[in-house]
């Protein structure tokens, strides 16, 4: 099988890549820009008309702007009918020290990620949360019955690839809804590593099969280098070319929710599941060698969930929830969980008595 690295992955799909790091017109453009116009307190008439003079009316400039979450005022130099240079006016410092980002604020204040197909009012709620108590509360209402039945019989079932574990999907969630946290969360780790490993393999790229880390932030890394090929790099038909100071993530982050949301998984991937030395509760290696005994709790189980949950956006390319068209399905799906978490009750007040 011909395999690709993340390396020509990269290539592939970050806007003419190669072009940008040898663009002499681009180049030129940005550095008189940024080292002698933006020193100035010009208009943005004037920055064009000196921009114009400096280069002979080479190329047609225009003042536009740029980013999807957050838009960023940028010089738009027309390179031909195919693509444009876009030069924001803001420098890639000035960018990154804009507000952190919702990624950031989770990560940061939870050790958390911005999780896909939630909606927006749950993440703004998260930050009301003072306690991780609180969060496994909004957590236990959000990720609950309905949502588990609607999820695997919308989008986990768009794939193939995902539908080949569904069962074993459903029996972590059962685990879970037993208050088998243990069982749930450990099955849910070899899903993961699983589903990482298949995609990796259906798309030849080509990740360390003897580390567990690489294969997850492996298939992240790729579906965001689409993203940013047909999606952020792209305005309209046109592809965008910027300079190769705008690329990095640490500026992306801040521009795009979709960037954000890749680079929160990617960093918890690496920061937290997969470190190979670290006190975070939920931690591949700690748990699987039978090292961490206090991993079991179910904040922990919304994490990972989380996780799975990313998995299945990168392997569908599907960003949004989807309308359940099978209902018969989900309803057998939803009872089913009900009812264990109704059994699970019983047996609770049982033992009570």
């Amino acid at each position: 099988m011909n395999t690709r690295t993340l390396s020509e992955i990269s290539a592939k799909y970050s806007n003419d890549s190669v072009d940008n790091m040898t663009d002499k017109i681009l180049n030129s453009y940005y550095q008189y820009y940024n080292n002698v116009l933006k020193q100035e307190s010009f208009t943005d008439e004037q920055v064009i008309k000196k921009m114009q003079t400096r280069f002979n009316n080479e190329l047609e400039i225009k003042i536009s702007n740029w980013g999807r979450t957050s838009a960023y005022k940028t010089m738009e130099i027309k390179k031909n009918e195919h693509s444009d240079y876009v030069i924001p006016m803001l420098t890639p410092n000035e960018i990154i020290s804009q507000n952190a980002t919702l990624g950031q604020k989770l990560r940061e204040d939870y050790q958390w990620v911005l999780p896909p197909y939630i909606q927006m009012r749950i993440i703004y709620e998260m930050f009301e949360k003072k306690e991780l108590d609180d969060l496994e509360i909004l957590y236990n209402s959000t990720y609950n019955t309905g949502y588990f039945a609607s999820q695997l019989t919308t989008n986990y079932s768009d794939s193939d690839l995902i539908k080949s574990y569904m069962s074993l999907i459903e029996e972590s969630i059962e685990c879970f809804l037993f208050k088998k946290y243990a069982g749930a969360i450990t099955l849910l780790f070899t899903i993961i590593e699983g589903i990482s490993r298949e995609f990796c393999d259906s798309v030849q790229v080509s990740y360390n099969k003897q580390g567990s880390s690489s294969a997850f932030c492996t298939a992240i890394k790729y579906r965001k280098e689409q993203w940013k090929e047909n999606v952020l790099f792209k305005t309209g038909n046109k592809q965008i070319i910027l300079p190769n100071d705008y690329l990095n993530d640490e500026v992306l982050i801040k521009v795009d929710e979709a960037m954000d949301m890749f680079v929160s998984f990617e960093r918890y991937g690496v920061d937290y599941l997969y470190k190979s030395s670290t006190d975070f509760s939920l931690n591949r290696h700690s748990i699987l060698h039978g090292v961490n005994k206090d991993y079991y709790i179910p904040i922990n189980f919304y994490r990972l969930f989380s996780c799975l949950e990313m998995l299945v956006l990168v392997v569908t390319n599907r960003f949004m929830a989807k309308d359940i068209d099978d209902y018969e399905n989900t309803y057998r799906l939803f009872k089913k969980f009900n009812y264990i978490e109704n059994a699970r009750a019983i047996q609770e007040g049982a033992d009570l008595t």
